[in-house]
Order: structure tokens, then sequence, then C-alpha cells
């Protein structure tokens, strides 16, 4: 028998954290974003405007499923509008391959019944008026249980393709690997890109940084990584400060426990590209990258990412490169692959809001198109709207 719990105090939740990650790792699609580590680091850092809202799964004494969700009001100023209910982890973010986590030794209909008594917690939760259930993929257990088993009587269900997530299949040597890259790609690869930042440079590459080393090269990945989008004209994703504290007090939990995978590679004794890995099992996963200006110009990020690829085979099948659909990928032999969100309203409010955000997305799209014929003209109106609109009720639902 099946019995579900709701932790609201995540304190309780570290002693659940050997018994969850075993979980996670056994998993045929393991996840970062679904260990204990990440959970506690992303309430710790980002959790004082949200609630842990986290369904246990058990069997007697014995866990055996998680769902990990957090609750928020969200407001236009100081006004409370509406509650959302979402995964931990995912914002601000942008986490990936999120899904409930289930035991890997049980038969499919014991995850089944699992699965749909954490389902059947979280709808009888009273704490939302829009669920958020991003980023996971298609195969996802909970993905599947909404297509299979439907919406709650009395919820409306929005789904729509995510982000673009390539996978690069991993062989067992670089020689199988090449054969398996765009041949241009591959031939530009070896000709040229390989020996840029030798033939500029003193080059040195490090594949996993010295734990006491960890918090002053972050650092540096953070300067990096900013310029280079300063340079672009926008912030980069470690301009919060929580962000960045976000990585510090993950980095050396996972660094404990031999998941991370924090690499640079050297120009003239410095470092000047940084990719930070999390090695799940077979899986590497490249959650962040950064390389310099002057990196940049000499190809260093792909030299660095060949030695980071050469340095997992053969014991390593997949290398996630996470978000971002970005042709390079492509050309190193990646497959596609796409997560789903899923956004589900409830109740009259609920629906009401979905009805509003639905008009903002046409409102939108009716002055993109009014703009992109004869100009704004008679349908000026429509750039004033939307404003009002995301002031009252819309700008709380990104």
């Amino acid at each position: 028998m099946v019995r579900v719990q709701c932790i609201q105090d995540l304190s309780r939740f570290p002693a659940l954290a050997q018994a969850w990650d075993a979980m996670v790792l056994a998993s045929p699609q393991p996840s970062p974003m679904l260990l204990s580590d990440w959970i506690i680091c992303w309430m710790e850092c980002f959790g004082p405007r949200a609630d842990a809202l986290v369904f246990t799964a058990w069997e007697g004494d014995r866990l055996v499923g998680g769902l990990p969700l957090c609750h928020r009001v969200r407001r236009a100023g100081p006004l409370p509008v509406y509650e959302e209910v979402r995964f931990i982890g995912v914002h601000p973010l942008g986490g990936l391959y999120m899904d409930m986590v289930l035991p890997s030794d049980a038969d499919p209909s014991q995850n089944r019944q699992i699965a749909r008594a954490l389902f059947q917690a979280l709808g009888a939760c009273e704490h939302w008026d829009r669920l958020r259930l991003e980023r996971m993929l298609p195969q996802s257990h909970l993905a599947t249980l909404l297509r299979e088993d439907g919406p709650w009587p009395g919820t409306l269900l929005e789904a729509h393709p995510g982000v673009a997530c390539p996978v690069l299949p991993l062989p067992d040597t670089m020689d199988a690997l090449a054969a398996g890259m765009d041949p241009v790609f591959r031939s530009m690869l070896l000709r040229k890109n390989l020996k840029l930042a030798p033939a500029r440079h003193r080059v040195e590459f490090i594949p996993a940084i010295a734990k006491e080393d960890i918090d002053r090269d972050l650092d540096r990945f953070f300067e990096v990584h900013t310029r280079r989008w300063n340079a672009q004209g926008r912030r980069g994703e470690f301009a919060r400060p929580a962000t960045r504290a976000f990585y510090h007090a993950l980095s050396q939990r996972l660094a404990d426990k031999g998941m991370l995978r924090l690499s640079k590679l050297l120009l003239d004794g410095q470092g000047h590209s940084f990719e930070y890995g999390v090695q799940l099992g077979t899986h590497y996963f490249a959650l962040q990258a950064g390389v310099s200006l002057e990196g940049l110009e000499c190809q260093a990020g792909t030299y660095h990412m060949y030695h980071i690829v050469e340095g997992l085979l053969p014991h390593t099948s997949h290398y996630h490169f996470m978000e971002g659909g970005e042709s390079y990928k492509y050309k190193w032999g990646a497959t596609a692959q796409t997560v789903q969100d899923v956004h589900l309203w409830s109740g009259v409010k609920g629906r009401v809001l979905q009805q509003l955000r639905r008009l903002g997305s046409r409102l939108r799209s009716l002055r993109a198109a009014a703009a992109a014929s004869a100009g704004a003209g008679l349908f000026g109106w429509a750039d004033s709207l939307p404003n009002v609109l995301s002031w009252l009720l819309l700008a709380p639902m990104i």
C-alpha cells in the first residue's frame, strides 16, 4: 500500500537524501536537477520567495517515490494575484529533465501505482491556481502519466514543446566519434580548430579542478562568462548573486560525492575556457560553459570540449549539451531532443488567468504582424493594452 506525505519543511528533506539520490542515479535518464543537493541548494539560495511542496511516496518505512515541487504566491507589484506550484530548481537556473522520482527496481505496474499515488496527491492539493510542469522529456514518468490519464476534472491543460536539448551518444574511441561528425566540421576541426590555441598560446587542459581551488576558479569562470555576454549587451546567467551562491554551494556538495566535473583550459597560465559538468553514472551533463573573448579568437572552447570528450571515453555513454539547439552541437554528431512544458489551470481563477494569458499572446502576435506590414497605425492600441494587462495579471506569469 502506497502512502503519500507532503514535506513543506525542507529541514526534513536531508534525512531522505540518500534514498532519494539512489532513485535518481538508478533512473534510465538521471538528471542533476533532481538530486537532493540541487533541491537543497536551490531552496537555500532562491527559496525565500517560495515554499517547499515535496511529495514523497512510501511503502512502510521505505521511500519509493518523490515529486519535488515548490509553491509561490505570484504578485503584480505588491498585490497577490494567484498561487502557483512548479518544479523546484527550474527558475531561474533553467533546470532540465524534470520528473517525479521512482525506484528502478520496481516492476512497471508498481511504478505506475506509485506515480498515480503521487499524481493524485498533487491533484488534491489546494495550493495552486496554476501548475507549471516544465522541462520534461516526453518519455518522463510524469509526462507519460498526463498523456495517458489526462488532467484532473475541472482543470485546463496546455502542452507545448519547450527548448531543444541535443544529446551526443559517445562511442568507445575518438576515431569513432569523428566518423559520426559532420564531414566539413570534422575536416576543419582536425586541420585547423584544434591547432589554433597551441599555435598562439601555451595551452594546458585541467580535466578536474582540485576541490580547494573550486571557489577561486568558479569566480574566474563567472568573470569570463559575464564579460563575454556583456560584450553583446547582455547580463549573462551569473549576474545574480543568488545564482553565483548556488553554484558555489552546489559545487562543494557534488565534489564531495565525486559527481562534479569542473574543467578548465589555460592559455599562458590563465583560465580562458571553463565547463561545469556533472557526471551521473555513464551520463555527462554540460551544465554551463564559458569562454573568454581571447579564447574565442583561437577556438579555445572547441579545443576544450574535444579534450573533455576524449577523457570521458570509453566509460561515458552520453554527453548532454543541455539547453540550446545551436548548430555546432549537431555538427559534433548530437541527436535532436526537445523537452516539453505543461501548464494546468485550476478553478475559476485559473480559467480566467489562462484566457487572459492567451489573449495577451494574441495581442502580441497582432502587434508584431501590424508592425511588420504597413506600420502600427490603426493597431496602435495594441502597444499599450498588453502592458496594462501585464501589470494587472500577466507579468507574474513569466
